[in-house]
């Protein structure tokens, strides 16, 4: 990739917006717009372009990380299931992604509600805010498989207690292809304009 040596010292690398591959688990918060833009997509063409790379955790994420085999462990006793941990990355030409379960004709992603120690909001969790903030990484995973239906479920370790948001996720895909392909568009566009911080969008 070409830099490019900019006013003030600082240095762009020429990220190729158009074969660019968006992770499926920021298509919610990309997908949501003001303006035309999100912060979010303008963080990450910032990172990108600086070749950095934003970190970010909080002790809801990490405690999916480390719970997520004892929350899978728990769907199957309830289910009387045999649901396997997914290993395997998928990617298209415009995102990339690896579901927790794929299973038929769905794809099943698991969130960890509360184990013991960390209590969080299990009973909070209804079905407007699951489709609010994952019905697009949900849609992405179908998009990326060629499966039609998404299920998410929470679970209470504590409780032993699980929770599932079941939805067509085949109906969203043609509205995800246009927003990432809209997204790649507006990285051309920011670094045509010079957009070396999200503090310089010009609107």
């Amino acid at each position: 990739m070409t830099k490019d040596k900019r006013k003030g010292g600082n240095t762009r690398r020429r990220v190729d917006w158009n074969v660019y591959l968006f992770r499926c688990s920021s298509l919610d918060t990309l997908h949501v717009t003001k303006k035309d833009y999100s912060q979010d997509l303008l963080n990450l063409f910032v990172d990108e372009t600086h070749n950095q790379q934003r970190v970010f955790t909080s002790p809801s994420m990490q405690l999916g990380i480390d719970q997520e085999q004892d929350s899978i462990n728990l769907v199957n006793e309830i289910r009387g299931t045999q649901y396997q941990k997914n290993e395997k990355h998928f990617k298209n030409e415009f995102i990339k992604g690896t579901p927790d379960i794929i299973s038929g004709d769905t794809v099943i992603d698991i969130k960890t509600c509360d184990v013991e120690g960390y209590p969080t909001s299990f009973e909070n969790k209804t079905r407007a805010y699951a489709l609010s903030k994952y019905k697009f990484q949900l849609a992405g995973y179908c998009w990326l498989t060629g499966k039609t239906k998404a299920e998410i479920i929470f679970t209470d370790n504590v409780n032993g207690k699980i929770k599932s948001v079941k939805f067509d996720a085949e109906e969203l895909i043609p509205t995800l292809k246009k927003a990432v392909e809209d997204w790649r568009g507006k990285c051309w566009w920011f670094w045509g304009a010079g957009i070396v911080s999200p503090y310089e969008v010009p609107f």
